[in-house]
């Protein structure tokens, strides 16, 4: 807009949209610029000041009409963009804290369990479990050492595990000395093999007695602990 240019206004009330119509005097041409710029008023008939006089929303509008708020809002958005890197490291600590929180709720509950466990293994019940086990295992232990030792000396008194049965020859038969010796040897390890099927019944015997009488009380002891023990675990 020229500096000391001289405009003239003309509004047309055609009862809708009342158009201005701005000329420049100079060049009757028509000024095609911010009309708020050029003329920050507003023209109103005396009818129409006076029904705006009587309502207060028509006020608000034309005084936001003659606001310029754009460098408002760019000044808030300006200060929202500031702020924005501020809120997300403010998101950021919000999520960390949260998880920090729930850190701490699981690192209380397993605290808690530790020492619930802590409970257990300090209690006699549990000691008096681990005694129980340990001794089954030992009981074991010896009774498949006992079985295992009556297992291979029965393997060793077999006829096809001893010497005794080396078969012999007619030649070597012809011999009075090798049929009289092996002859002798079969008839001991004979004598032999039945005194330790004896001596093994006698071994089986007394295992059986020993588990009737020992063994059989002290698992059902045993028993009974176990399910003590289980009972205070469910607790």
């Amino acid at each position: 807009m020229p500096s000391g240019a001289t405009y003239s206004a003309k509004r047309t009330l055609d009862g809708s949209s009342n158009p201005l119509e701005v000329t420049e005097l100079a060049t009757s041409t028509s000024y095609e610029g911010s009309l708020k710029d050029l003329f920050p008023i507003l023209a109103y008939r005396q009818n129409e000041v006076i029904g705006i006089s009587r309502n207060s929303d028509i006020q608000l509008l034309l005084i936001d009409k003659l606001v310029d708020v754009k460098p408002h809002n760019q000044a808030i958005d300006e200060v929202k963009s500031e702020l924005r890197p501020n809120l997300n490291e403010y998101l950021e600590s919000r999520a960390a804290f949260e998880e920090v929180q729930s850190i701490d709720v699981e690192i209380a509950t397993k605290r808690t369990k530790i020492q619930e466990l802590n409970r257990i293994l300090e209690h006699p019940k549990f000691q008096e479990r681990t005694v129980w086990d340990r001794q089954t295992l030992v009981i074991d232990q010896i009774e498949n050492a006992a079985k295992l030792v009556a297992n291979g000396i029965k393997k060793s008194i077999e006829p096809d595990s001893s010497a005794a049965t080396l078969g012999l020859t007619d030649e070597d038969k012809k011999s009075a000395v090798i049929s009289n010796f092996h002859a002798a040897l079969i008839e001991g390890r004979e004598k032999l093999s039945a005194d330790i099927e004896i001596a093994l019944q006698l071994f089986e015997e007394t295992l059986e007695k020993s588990r009737m009488d020992q063994i059989n009380p002290w698992n059902e002891k045993r028993k009974v602990g176990s399910r003590n023990t289980q009972s205070f675990f469910k607790r």
